[in-house]
């Protein structure tokens, strides 16, 4: 991972976290999705979206606006 990023969202999954990119995309927030696979399924896995620290609360912002969080 990129240093000073953070996460802003951890989603089972991969879809909505390629949608929550996405979004942020539109409001000019660079971010990046690091999928962890789960340990009881291979299956499940985690997808986790990061995005640089100065831009977090920004990103939480629409994303709790868009109710993906």
């Amino acid at each position: 991972m990129k240093e000073d990023w953070v996460m802003v969202l951890s989603l089972r999954g991969g879809r909505r976290a390629k949608v929550a990119k996405l979004l942020l995309q539109q409001y000019g927030i660079e971010s990046h999705i690091l999928n962890r696979p789960s340990s009881t399924s291979a299956v499940t896995n985690t997808a986790a979206l990061y995005t640089p620290r100065n831009k977090a609360d920004k990103a939480r912002s629409v994303l709790s606006a868009s109710n993906l969080r």
